[in-house]
């Protein structure tokens, strides 16, 4: 069965590559991809997804347990932060605060969706 995945995503072309290789690769399936978090409680409803992948900013706008909110109201759902530098004290906050992992979006797109894939399958 494919994991079911939503993107949230800042950087438009980041958003956009991400989203292309996840549709074009077997095993994943692209829920949704979004620029803000407006209606993320209403769309996770809705599209049911196993995976979010959540900018590191977007998740600050969120509050600062952004991951933690989201695994309380959606609990079967793995939160990755994506960020562009490990060394950022928001990525351990996330951690901390429930998000089952980080990405770097330096990494190329392949290797992040076998780290998705490896991250999922753990849990």
């Amino acid at each position: 069965m494919a994991v079911r995945i939503v993107i949230y995503e800042r950087d438009y072309g980041f958003r956009k590559a991400l989203s292309s290789q996840i549709a074009v690769t077997a095993g994943y399936v692209l829920m949704g991809a979004f620029a803000d978090t407006k209606e993320l409680e209403n769309q996770l409803r809705g599209l049911n997804p196993q995976v979010v992948l959540l900018d590191i900013e977007l998740s600050v706008e969120l509050g600062k347990t952004a991951s933690g909110q989201l695994q309380r109201e959606f609990p079967d759902v793995d939160v990755l932060l994506l960020t562009s530098d490990d060394l950022d004290e928001r990525v351990m906050e996330g951690i901390c605060a429930g998000a089952s992992g980080y990405l770097l979006k330096k990494r190329p797109a392949d290797r992040i969706l076998r780290a998705i894939c490896e991250i999922y399958d753990r849990s």
